[in-house]
């Protein structure tokens, strides 16, 4: 399987460009979605997600579409991926409202977060063998 996508999709400066002119913003999944395949979504680096907006997503796309969720900027660059278990359990737990189309979870790591193998080590015990993960090294170490 190709996977086709960009990274985010609801972006008002797209419309007459790639959306329809007048589109409404509650469209613009179902918009995508009928021309991608997946999608990195970068609302979640903000915000956490609700089971609710989750499900609606999920119905507003075909059941081959994938999404994959930036992890939350709290986890990844405020806490620098230290004593974050429980929030990156209930992330994880959250975005399995997608079921079968969850894809990798994205942690983009701060361009400052110096490579830390037991920092790295630590974190990745939180995941179970089903998860998929990847990571973002921005720091040139």
């Amino acid at each position: 399987m190709v996977y086709i996508g960009t990274s985010g999709f609801k972006y008002p400066e797209w419309k007459g460009k790639f959306y329809p002119e007048k589109i409404s913003p509650a469209a613009m999944l179902p918009f995508y979605a009928a021309r991608f395949n997946t999608t990195e979504v970068n609302y979640t680096f903000y915000r956490m997600p609700t089971r609710t907006l989750l499900e609606k997503w999920r119905k507003d796309v075909p059941p081959e579409f994938t999404f994959s969720f930036k992890a939350p900027r709290r986890i990844t660059h405020d806490a620098q991926l230290k004593n974050t278990k429980a929030i990156t359990l209930d992330f994880l737990r959250i975005c399995k409202t997608v079921e079968s189309q969850l894809g990798a979870t994205l942690f983009q790591l701060p361009p400052s977060l110096e490579k830390d193998l037991p920092l790295l080590e630590d974190f990745l015990e939180v995941f179970s063998g089903d998860t998929k993960v990847a990571f973002e090294f921005r720091h040139p170490s």
